[in-house]
């Protein structure tokens, strides 16, 4: 059985964003799809980003991440 990996390309679809939150100092981003993947690679797995993510903040290493519709309730003001 082949093992199917969870990719940039395939986990962000047109319109999705890349929400970065640092959990040192709560600092977040929202990537829009073509900007993850020209930053990070299409074929980066999803644990691979969590790896590379550096804080602009505080330098710290340890960011959760979530893929989130632009339309999706999480952005509403």
């Amino acid at each position: 059985m082949q093992t199917v990996f969870e990719i940039l390309e395939r986990r962000l679809a047109a319109g999705e964003v890349v929400v970065i939150a640092c959990k040192a100092c709560r600092r977040q981003a929202r990537w829009p799809r073509d900007k993850a993947i020209t930053r990070l690679g299409g074929w980066a797995t999803t644990q691979a980003v969590r790896r590379r993510l550096i804080c602009a903040g505080c330098g710290g290493r340890d960011a959760q991440t979530a893929f989130k519709g632009a339309t999706s309730a999480y952005f509403a003001a």
